[in-house]
């Protein structure tokens, strides 16, 4: 009997802690694991980028206009990330030969090592049309605030950077963020997404 009513009191107590430790009702729960597993975020109102001027993998300026007229994926790294840069580029460089003319933009965040030359070489042996991006950190700086993201972080070779991709308009604005890029085909599914929120909202504002 008495190790009957240990068990007993076992239960219940473990009851208790795991309704403590959750803490929250079941609908909030629900919410926080749609969030964790939530892949494409969608931006509204878009945000412009504004005016910008860095340079490309060639050394030619990279500047709004290159934005312009098609949509680009744009991704902050640098070119001694030990993992998720060439792992995020090993999934957006495939998707480059299945979405038309849009394209992919390798802009790194760490402008002291990653200069023209560095860059480069770095981007050539991903895909001939991804495009690498640098310049000076003040420029750099200005331009992944406005895109939504940040500088790297930290000394050495292991940096803290924004890991998400940003999706940008033919009207260089940031339309939306593709959090946990996995594949090629997602990137595909996703970019088309984009372009069809935008071209609703284009409809949407010409009503």
């Amino acid at each position: 009997m008495a190790l009957r009513w240990q068990i007993l009191v076992f239960a219940a107590a473990a009851s208790f802690v795991t309704a403590f430790v959750s803490g929250r009702p079941a609908d909030d729960r629900s919410e926080e694991l749609a969030a964790a597993t939530r892949t494409y975020v969608p931006l509204s109102p878009p945000r412009p980028l504004g005016a910008f001027s860095l340079r490309d993998h060639r050394g030619e300026p990279f500047d709004e206009g290159r934005l312009r007229g098609r949509f680009s994926l744009v991704f902050l790294g640098y070119t001694r990330c030990p993992d998720v840069c060439p792992t995020t580029l090993g999934v957006l460089a495939p998707a480059l030969d299945r979405i038309g003319d849009a394209q992919v933009v390798f802009v790194s965040v760490d402008p002291e090592h990653d200069d023209v030359d560095r860059v480069r070489a770095y981007v050539s042996a991903f895909h001939p049309r991804l495009i690498g991006v640098t310049g000076s950190r003040e420029a750099l700086t200005a331009f992944t605030a406005a895109l939504g993201g940040r500088m790297a972080e930290g000394e050495g070779a292991r940096l803290d950077h924004p890991t998400s991709v940003f999706v940008v308009d033919d009207e260089a604005r940031v339309v939306a963020t593709l959090l946990r890029p996995s594949s090629p085909s997602r990137i595909v599914r996703e970019l088309e997404r984009a372009r069809a929120q935008t071209r609703a909202q284009t409809r949407a504002e010409a009503r």
